[in-house]
């Protein structure tokens, strides 16, 4: 298992001309136990990556100010995230960052 450096981390940042701050606990119930993924490159061949272990990396919470958004990120190796659309803006943040 991971280090446990911060059971509550949060992040500001700015993305689609707004200021967001998100609101993270750990949480790796949203991880299958058996995941796999697969890089598929059109001039390479097929890589496949063992599992996503659920060791700690992956979080979940929601944007500051916004209780209907959800958002879930590997804090790992930098930050990979998806997210729920926000409604009111019509547009997900979607963010793949490394340190």
């Amino acid at each position: 298992m991971a280090e446990l450096w911060d059971p509550h981390p949060q992040y500001e940042f700015t993305a689609f001309g707004r200021q967001l701050h998100l609101l993270l606990e750990r949480d790796s119930s949203f991880v299958a136990p058996d995941l796999q993924v697969t890089h598929v490159w059109h001039n390479y061949t097929t890589r496949e990556h063992p599992g996503l272990k659920p060791d700690g990396c992956f979080y979940r919470g929601r944007v500051k100010g916004d209780l209907q958004s959800t958002v879930a990120v590997n804090l790992c190796h930098g930050m990979v995230s998806v997210c729920q659309p926000l409604p009111r803006h019509g547009e997900c943040l979607s963010t793949s960052a490394t340190a």
